[in-house]
């Protein structure tokens, strides 16, 4: 399984040559709704304990996944 990272872009800029650079550096670990330990599935549908509303995307994901067993 890859582990996917929400990351944060930080510009650097060459002085000499002003080439403009970017370094990504991993901020927090995506967790997909099918990994989430809030997702369930019912009547062959992945559903969310966190969310009232329709059925929810496997490979979607929010803000406060976490991670099952």
């Amino acid at each position: 399984m890859n582990t996917e990272y929400v990351c944060i872009a930080v510009p650097l800029i060459e002085l000499d040559t002003s080439l403009i650079h970017t370094e990504y550096l991993p901020n927090e670990c995506v967790v997909r709704c099918r990994d989430c330990r809030r997702s369930f599935e019912e009547r062959g549908e992945l559903w969310c304990r966190g969310i009232v509303g329709p059925p929810i995307e496997p490979e979607g994901f929010c803000a406060w996944g976490e991670r099952g067993e």
